[in-house]
């Protein structure tokens, strides 16, 4: 049996790492998340981190929080941030309908084509 992970804690550590960026505009509001909350299997112990893991086939919980007046997404794999994702594109609401996240590696396949091409050119 898994632990169920606590959300007021992944809530916490997820505001802790949008507030900063937050646009004046969007610190206007009172912060109004919504989160959703599933089991997701991995193929080893690093549970979508990468990095050294046990070879087993490893589950835990997948938490992925949206702030809804900015539209940041945030994902945890337990109760870890794996990463941030402003504005993410359809794929990520396709896998967050599957209940099936990409892994730290391939978040950036979460990010619009044009921030993609933003960040290429401030590279």
């Amino acid at each position: 049996m898994i632990d169920l992970p606590c959300l007021p804690l992944i809530q916490e550590r997820f505001w802790n790492a949008i507030k900063d960026k937050l646009t004046p505009e969007e610190k206007k509001y009172y912060p109004d998340f919504s989160l959703y909350v599933f089991p997701q299997a991995w193929g080893d112990t690093s549970l979508g981190f990468g990095g050294i893991g046990g070879q087993a086939i490893t589950t835990g919980y997948t938490t992925v929080i949206i702030e809804l007046n900015s539209n940041y997404c945030g994902v945890f794999f337990n109760e870890r941030l794996a990463y941030v994702i402003k504005n993410p594109n359809d794929k990520f609401f396709d896998d967050l309908y599957k209940m099936k996240m990409s892994d730290v590696a391939h978040s950036g396949s979460y990010r619009r084509r044009e921030e993609n091409n933003e960040n290429k050119n401030n590279i």
